[in-house]
């Protein structure tokens, strides 16, 4: 059997499975689900109007498919997430391959030096390696080392005459890696992009803007061979809107492939790094010039790469990120209510001001006067205050509802409940 036989029939190996994957069987996510449609995007959003209700939706997604992540790999609830990002080529695959210990010296990541990752991955350190792909349906399946490897853009495209990312959602992969950096750590490969990509690459880049904004921190790698941030960078990551820009999500800057230059020029270069993004006003925890192919990091500013992933590897308290995410959302509900029950105060008011102006001026026409005195009576009774305690209550029981269903799932999947600050 050569080569190209070979790929096709893993190919309808992987089709195959991912079309028959299961589901995982997840009451508390099912009850999650049902809410979000039902209780919330078709009650609460028509309920309370005023309120960015496609914003909202997101970031209860965003919960939802934390929900997902969990249910799915279960490994990955303590875990404190990392997106590897940059542009086709950078080496983000490579750089990752050199932290895992999967007993092959290829690694376990697909490389090359054409567009290579199409399907995000999770890496995770495990004390074994095992790669499982997640469906279109959710449905969760394994798929063999050699099958995955096999996942570049050029197999694809030879293989398949739709596009892979329909099928297969994302990857999990578990490997050993260095406990003391990576223990508590996920990093998700994401799909490179291409400022002038079209077809399915032009999907990457969103997927790879999707998957990066999930992450607590960004490592951006940039070939060092380019001498400079390209300005293609620097626009991808104020698209974000978030690394570099907020303090809370903290940027790492990494200039790949260091082996090709010397020294002085990986000095030189690395001022250059910093030189641009200060001009930019983008902050960055460090930079590195690293050697994906030994590990070695030969020039740093600020932390070195290392140090940087010792300061995140701890665990996470996902039932407490999960909560703030959910408080946060029905705060934005609540104040809505207030703030709609002063301005219908206000409007009470001028209109019981006009209803007194015309009493006195009111005409002697009594079919006139009647229409009047009913059509400003309407008016001033549109704007109820009970509204508020309607709109409160309904509120207050549906959030009440989704902590308790978070919960739930949380004890379900046993993540640390006791450091919940809602």
């Amino acid at each position: 059997m050569n080569d190209e036989t070979e790929h096709k029939f893993r190919g309808l190996d992987l089709v195959s499975d991912a079309v028959n994957a299961k589901p995982v069987n997840d009451r508390c996510l099912d009850e999650f689900k049902a809410m979000l449609e039902n209780d919330f995007e078709k009650g609460l959003c028509n309920e309370v109007p005023g309120v960015n209700h496609a914003e909202t939706m997101k970031e209860m997604e965003s919960i939802l498919r934390e929900m997902q992540l969990i249910a799915q790999c279960p490994e990955l609830s303590s875990k404190n997430t990392g997106a590897i990002g940059g542009a086709y080529s950078s080496g983000k695959s490579c750089f990752i391959n050199s932290f895992l210990d999967s007993g092959s010296e290829e690694g376990l990541l697909a490389e090359g030096i054409t567009p290579v990752t199409v399907i995000p991955s999770y890496v995770i350190c495990g004390k074994t390696s095992r790669i499982k792909g997640i469906s279109f349906q959710d449905g969760v399946f394994d798929i063999s080392p050699e099958t995955y490897k096999s996942l570049k853009h050029d197999f694809v495209s030879r293989t398949f005459t739709f596009d892979l990312n329909r099928l297969v959602s994302y990857t999990t992969v578990l490997s050993p890696m260095k406990g003391e950096y990576f223990k508590n750590i996920c990093l998700i490969d994401t799909p490179g992009y291409d400022a002038a990509a079209s077809g399915n690459t032009e999907r990457d880049f969103e997927n790879a803007r999707r998957y990066i904004k999930e992450a607590k921190f960004l490592i951006w790698l940039i070939k060092i061979g380019a001498g400079t941030i390209p300005k293609s960078d620097i626009a991808f990551l104020r698209k974000i809107g978030m690394f570099g820009l907020n303090a809370d999500y903290p940027l790492y800057i990494v200039a790949s492939r260091a082996e090709d230059k010397n020294a002085s020029d990986r000095k030189k270069i690395l001022d250059m790094f910093e030189k641009t993004l200060n001009e930019n006003r983008i902050s960055y925890a460090g930079i590195s010039a690293y050697d994906s192919m030994t590990g070695e990091m030969h020039e740093h500013r600020k932390k070195d790469l290392f140090q940087f992933f010792s300061e995140h590897n701890k665990p996470s308290e996902k039932h407490a990120e999960l909560n703030k995410t959910l408080h946060e959302v029905f705060k934005r509900y609540i104040e809505e209510v207030h703030a709609k029950d002063d301005e219908e105060k206000l409007i009470r008011e001028k209109v019981k001001k006009i209803m007194w102006a015309a009493s006195e001026v009111i005409s002697s026409d009594d079919s006139v006067s009647g229409r009047i005195e009913e059509g400003l009576n309407y008016l001033f009774n549109y704007f109820n205050p009970k509204k508020k305690d309607e709109r409160l209550k309904i509120i207050r029981e549906t959030r009440g509802n989704f902590f308790a269903c978070l919960k739930k799932f949380c004890q379900a999947h046993g993540l640390n409940i006791d450091k919940t600050p809602y």
